[in-house]
């Protein structure tokens, strides 16, 4: 069962200024393995395994982990992405971690089974 998603349009960039991928990387690990998750349990994340997470490297791993893949340039720098999954998951608290490192005006435009379209 889930909530069937398509994304149909994007607008995205993260920087590599300063290797800041190293610090994506310790953060998102250290909040979504965190004890105090309220989820905090094996396979807490829908459609993802906490494996993928733990043994991520880089913020290519943790975002294919969440079904996500991505374009980089020749300096590291994230800029077009692509949901390789097929349900709703639990996107949103992956993205709210991200955001301080996602360029303003960045975007991610979703339509639903239903027909409903979101960003």
């Amino acid at each position: 069962m889930g909530y069937c998603i398509t994304l149909v349009d994007s607008n995205f960039f993260i920087d590599n200024k300063n290797n800041v991928h190293r610090e994506i990387v310790k953060n998102i690990k250290s909040i979504l393995l965190s004890k105090e998750s309220p989820k905090f349990q094996k396979s807490k994340y829908s459609w993802v395994d906490d494996e993928d997470i733990e043994k991520s490297k880089a913020i290519g791993d943790i975002l294919e982990a969440f079904r996500y893949s991505y374009s980089e340039d020749c300096e590291g720098n994230i800029f077009k992405i692509f949901f390789d999954g097929e349900k709703l998951g639990d996107d949103k608290e992956l993205f709210s971690i991200l955001s301080p490192y996602i360029k303003e005006d960045s975007y991610l435009n979703f339509r639903g089974e239903d027909g409903c379209l979101w960003k």
